[in-house]
């Protein structure tokens, strides 16, 4: 099965003092192209919360604060996980 590994570029985590909620924000990239990656599905592993990547690779996921562990999955591609 032919592999493309996604490079992940988080560009901002922030979080809300009070609210204890962390926003992870980042794109989903083709390594072997460069080019971005739309439609796959991204997930927080612990608290079960994610989103889609746009049409130019982009996702916001609102997450508790702390250290998370993402799940990236594409249709015909290999899960990846990144912690």
């Amino acid at each position: 099965m032919f592999k493309v590994i996604l490079t992940i570029s988080l560009m901002t985590l922030g979080f809300q003092a009070f609210a204890q909620n962390g926003t992870i924000r980042g794109s989903v990239i083709d390594e072997t192209t460069g080019e971005t990656f739309p439609g796959v599905r991204v997930m927080v592993v612990g608290p079960r919360v994610g989103g889609v990547s746009d049409l130019e690779g982009k996702f916001d996921i609102t997450c508790p604060a702390g250290i998370q562990r993402l799940m990236f999955t594409a249709m015909t591609f290999d899960t990846i996980y990144v912690n």
